[in-house]
């Protein structure tokens, strides 16, 4: 399992959030001793092994792992070029149930999340701030106030808002560039 992110900081905080799962669900599963479990890596006794490591802008320090799962926080601001990187490390496991998560708040239409959020082959999970139940309604309706209309629609409802200051749709552009 890799898991990562842009950031550094971002992967440990999902990477915790992992840890902290496997230890009050599968506690019995963690191999013991400082060497199993270190601020990047995560070994349990089934032979499953957990890496956390930011991709940086090319994936330079991620290569040459072979991967069943991969596992992207905020993906929409990972780069191309470390999804060019890192998917050929997943391909040869696809048949056996390999898989990609992405997880991100959209952030354009011209990236990897959003090409994977547009194609018809992923599965796709969709939930706003608004609908979930540990939002405080009166926090979302003062940042709905207080925020622009696309800031608000990209980072509380999860929608892809660069649109909102298209005249022409992207799909439109890029056909009429083609001719």
């Amino acid at each position: 399992v890799m898991v990562i992110a842009a950031t550094e900081r971002q992967a440990y905080l999902l990477f915790e959030k992992v840890y902290e799962y496997v230890r009050e669900n599968y506690k019995f599963l963690l191999k013991k001793g400082k060497k199993y479990q270190t601020k990047t890596k995560l070994e349990l006794i089934n032979g499953t092994k957990v890496f956390c490591l930011p991709c940086g802008l090319d994936a330079r320090g991620i290569r040459g792992y072979t991967v069943d799962l991969l596992i992207a926080d905020e993906a929409a601001f990972i780069p191309r070029a470390v999804f060019d990187a890192m998917t050929p490390s997943i391909s040869n496991r696809i048949k056996d149930g390999a898989r990609i998560i992405l997880l991100s708040t959209p952030f354009g239409r011209e990236n990897y999340f959003y090409e994977c959020f547009d194609n018809d082959t992923f599965t796709k999970f969709h939930v706003s701030s608004e609908e979930c139940i540990r939002q405080d309604k009166d926090f979302l309706a003062a940042e709905k106030k207080r925020m622009s209309k696309m800031a608000y629609s990209q980072e509380y409802l999860g929608e892809f808002a660069d649109g909102q200051m298209q005249w022409f749709k992207d799909k439109l552009i890029r056909e009429r560039q083609t001719l």
